[in-house]
């Protein structure tokens, strides 16, 4: 069978999504819930201070811009008494939103422990910790999971609609924090491998991308006029907006010697790790060796995702870099629940005991 093209299980179940779309509801409401419940009533804290501000006063911030979050945030900030309320509201409804749809991609891809990913992803420390102020990561990862979840049928069906919806939604991703820009090789990888090669899907998503770009550099203009940036690059020039957008103000890491990247990648992976209690990873791992030989592509896709997030924030200059890959936690999570998944097969011995790591994991 050729692994590029979708199984007829996988079409059955996009096609027939009732009973995932009801779980990934759950999945979403219960994530809110917790949000709401556990929510910053203030301004929070680093640069939610900064963002609130912006949005309530339709302004630019700080590089590589967000203008996308900014008139969201000043839409409802017109709503509460409290600026800084509304956009941090914003925020818990995003990521219970993303946790809702990675439930339904999950239930789309194996139809199995869906749930259970919205949970994984939605209580993860750092995806919960964003989740309840204003920050960029809810609103970026919820339309990079809505791409995906469009992506996905398109995968399994190619047409056009899908394709230009999937884009679309990236490219609201790309706008509300433009350092998603990074994963414009994992949208050209899926629809080349897809196709093939060169076709004119791949020309369709290279087009509607740079239009997203344009419509991005734009909005971060215009909201420059207004009110401009903190930091020594504005939008107000060629040259200055290519540095803004290009985030230049964000220095990498000054050049070391060869230990001091292996430490720092070893603290990433220790406080990543963290988070699924040490003894999810070999899950997630199996999950991502099963995902990638069954569907090539898209499996391929998810790697890009997480490998270029990961790999990118974890060599950033600023020292809070841990908080910034969102993604890679919900691309990690749908790892794990699929390779929990793939051993509960084997006995019952074995699904009571990943059911109960699953557990525990959310629980602590």
């Amino acid at each position: 069978m050729d692994r590029f093209i979708a199984t007829s299980e996988q079409l059955a179940r996009a096609r027939n999504s009732g009973t995932g779309l009801g779980i990934a509801m759950l999945g979403a409401v219960g994530a809110l819930g917790v949000y709401l419940l556990t929510l910053s009533s203030g301004l929070g804290w680093h640069d939610s201070a900064e963002l609130a501000l912006r949005a309530s006063r339709l302004g630019a911030t700080h590089s590589p811009g967000s203008p996308l979050h900014t008139i969201l945030g000043y839409l409802l900030a017109r709503l509460a008494d409290e600026p800084a309320l509304a956009t941090n509201v914003f925020s818990a409804v995003s990521m219970g939103v993303a946790a809702g749809g990675l439930a339904l991609l999950v239930g789309w891809m194996s139809g199995r422990l869906y749930f259970a990913a919205a949970l994984l992803f939605a209580f993860s420390y750092q995806v919960w910790a964003s989740a309840i102020v204003t920050e960029l990561y809810g609103p970026a990862v919820m339309f990079v999971v809505l791409s995906s979840l469009c992506l996905w049928r398109w995968y399994l069906e190619p047409s056009r609609g899908w394709l230009i919806a999937g884009v679309s939604a990236y490219g609201a991703a790309l706008a509300t924090w433009f350092a998603n820009v990074l994963f414009v090789p994992a949208i050209v990888w899926l629809v080349f491998a897809r196709r093939r090669g060169f076709s004119g899907d791949l020309f369709i998503a290279c087009i509607v991308i740079g239009v997203a770009i344009l419509i991005t550099a734009a909005l971060n203009i215009w909201l420059a006029s207004r009110i401009p940036p903190f930091g020594p690059d504005v939008p107000d020039s060629l040259s200055g907006l290519f540095r803004y957008m290009s985030g230049a103000m964000h220095e990498p890491l000054a050049a070391r010697d060869g230990s001091f990247y292996l430490s720092r990648i070893i603290e990433h992976l220790s406080i990543f790790s963290r988070n699924y209690l040490w003894l999810g990873v070999p899950f997630g791992l199996i999950g991502m060796v099963r995902l990638t030989r069954a569907n090539p592509g898209f499996g391929g896709y998810l790697i890009l995702l997480f490998a270029i997030q990961i790999g990118y924030f974890t060599l950033f200059g600023s020292g809070d870099y841990y908080t910034m890959v969102v993604v890679a936690y919900l691309v990690f999570s749908l790892w794990l629940v699929d390779g929990a998944a793939f051993l509960t097969a084997y006995s019952r011995f074995s699904r009571y005991a990943v059911l109960t790591l699953i557990a525990a994991i959310i629980a602590v």
